[in-house]
């Protein structure tokens, strides 16, 4: 008795054939687990008993539900020419590996306000990457971002600009955008962190998440009276500054401290004039 052949598939559950997904140390590793003692079986009839053994941990890279077939042909030969063929399949299944994340990507970004202006719609941007793996290799995979805090100025989004799937490198890119009039709360100098969940998930409740953090610093804001009598000042901080042209507030104003009567305090339901 001898080996006339062996071939090895892959198939995902969707029906894909993934079989150049393998790399040649797995397509070796699953052949070589079929064992079976081969020479003279006797004169007229004989036993042959075959083996399939292989380590739970080479067989990770299957996805969930998808098939493995390692086909060995055994083959019987009388040496007068009579030869017989019966072909062994073994059917291996996979279960869901979840994603996990690469160390040492760029999970931190920064913004700062405007100098010097108020009310200010351009946007300031930031933005990093980072990435994962994962073992299965007929996984798709999608994020979903998560702020985790309440109150949060601006939007993260993120995408997967590669994926794992077949085998390759994932990777996530994201990125920050907030417009310049919204961190006008902030007084010159201060600043709050905004952490964010990038969760990356195979669609089979398999997930890895990574925290991506942006720092946002505020800066003097500047208010400009022109031509008014009154301005509503929704916030105003400690290096925040009051520009007046010659005809605000009738043409009172000079060098030197404004009088206090000139000011009131409280809180307005709406901002108008500005």
């Amino acid at each position: 008795v001898s080996f006339a052949g062996q071939s090895v598939s892959y198939t995902s559950v969707s029906g894909a054939d993934l079989t150049a997904s393998l790399t040649a140390d797995q397509v070796a590793a699953l052949k070589a687990a079929f064992t079976m003692p081969t020479g003279d079986l006797g004169a007229n009839r004989g036993t042959a008993t075959w083996t399939y053994a292989i380590a739970d941990k080479a067989l990770d890279f299957i996805g969930q539900n998808d098939t493995v077939r390692v086909v060995t042909t055994v083959q019987v030969n009388d040496g007068n020419g009579g030869v017989a063929q019966q072909a062994v399949t073994i059917a291996l299944k996979g279960v869901n590996d979840a994603p996990v994340i690469v160390a040492g990507g760029q999970v931190t970004g920064s913004v700062t306000e405007k100098a010097g202006a108020y009310g200010d719609a351009s946007l300031h941007l930031a933005g990093g990457s980072f990435d994962f793996a994962d073992i299965d290799l007929s996984d798709v995979h999608a994020v979903r971002v998560t702020s985790k805090g309440a109150g949060y100025l601006g939007a993260l989004s993120a995408t997967v600009s590669a994926d794992t799937t077949g085998g390759g490198a994932g990777h996530v890119a994201w990125s920050f955008q907030v417009a310049d009039k919204a961190l006008d709360a902030l007084a010159a100098g201060q600043s709050v962190t905004q952490t964010y969940a990038v969760q990356v998930g195979d669609g089979k409740s398999g997930f890895a998440t990574q925290d991506v953090t942006v720092t946002l610093t505020g800066s003097a804001d500047q208010f400009v009276f022109s031509g008014l009598t009154k301005k509503a000042l929704p916030s105003f901080g400690a290096g925040d500054q009051l520009v007046f042209s010659a005809s605000a507030l009738g043409h009172q104003v000079g060098p030197g401290a404004l009088a206090a009567e000139w000011f009131t305090e409280g809180t307005a339901a709406t901002v108008s004039g500005h």
